[in-house]
């Protein structure tokens, strides 16, 4: 591995002996391939870079759907509640319009010498127990 440097006319001109040449041809082919390995290394970043952001941006989809999901399950739910609130208190207007009708009828019955009104209220009451609801009689 001697580099010879030989003065000639003002310039300088380096002599390589045969070793030294291959051993400068084997380092530039080393610096080529790892040239080329490191641009494959930037490409294989920048590629894992794009998955990345990809995957954030489908994070960011699926917390935004969620979130709306969880808004409708919470409007739903409040959907719900007054469903419930107005089923029972229809409930309840059915109930006090039973005892209503009942005590009115009841009054009728007993102020009343007829007999056939009796009779449908009974006929009535013994419908209402087994249907659950209070039949009309009109």
């Amino acid at each position: 591995e001697l580099l010879i440097t030989v003065q000639s006319g003002g310039r300088r001109s380096l002599l390589n002996d045969s070793k030294t040449a291959a051993k400068i041809k084997e380092m530039e082919n080393l610096m080529k391939k790892m040239i080329i390995e490191a641009q494959a290394w930037r490409n294989r970043e920048s590629d894992l870079k794009k998955s990345l952001q990809t995957f954030m941006d489908e994070m960011t989809k699926c917390k935004k759907r969620e979130a709306a999901n969880l808004k409708k399950k919470n409007e739903m739910m409040q959907h719900v509640h007054l469903y419930q609130q107005e089923v029972n208190d229809q409930k309840q207007l059915i109930k006090d319009l039973h005892q209503t009708i009942t005590k009115c009828l009841d009054k009728e019955a007993n102020d009343s010498s007829d007999q056939l009104l009796k009779e449908l209220w009974q006929d009535n009451v013994s419908k209402k127990k087994k249907v659950g609801l209070l039949v009309p009689l009109f």
